[in-house]
């Protein structure tokens, strides 16, 4: 069933400002309903959040605390930078029409530093996850992005 969302705002016109938003950012690039669920999806979903996925229960999935973030950016009326479950930055930006929320596009995963293994180490006790998927999350953080806080300004700015 086709979003209330592109009953507004045609889908061809978000698929193509978020492919030129991802060309310009490298970023990761979604498209949320109202409700959270995936509409579009530009640019390919980081090795590490796939991993780490499978180690968050059930009631405290991803899309929720993007869903929750896109809610926030409402309230701030502006996009909004936050942290994920696994400490990693993204960008929402609330889509409006007349004060009202239609959804919400998510930009990244990236880290505005250099990856840490104590972040690792916090995940683990938070989330119970195996060595095996701690070493696996320690390698592919290599694989994120990194962007500094300035740059990361100016990629909500240009959401």
């Amino acid at each position: 069933m086709p979003s209330f969302l592109f009953q507004y705002y045609p889908e061809d016109v978000f698929r193509e400002i978020l492919q030129v938003y991802h060309a310009c950012t490298g970023l990761h690039t979604q498209l949320l309903s109202e409700d959270g669920m995936l509409l579009i999806n530009v640019g390919t979903a980081a090795p590490f959040c796939v991993e780490f996925m499978r180690h968050l229960p059930p009631h405290d999935t991803c899309l929720q605390q993007h869903l929750e973030a896109g809610r926030q950016a409402l309230r701030w009326g502006e996009s909004y930078l936050f942290s994920c479950h696994a400490g990693l930055f993204h960008i929402v930006y609330p889509i409006l029409n007349k004060k009202t929320m239609f959804g919400s596009v998510i930009a990244g995963p990236f880290l505005m530093d250099e990856p840490d293994s104590s972040r690792i180490l916090e995940l683990e006790k938070k989330y119970g996850i195996d060595t095996r998927s701690l070493l696996k999350l320690s390698e592919k953080a290599f694989e994120l992005p990194r962007i500094n806080p300035e740059l990361a300004n100016e990629y909500a700015r240009l959401l």
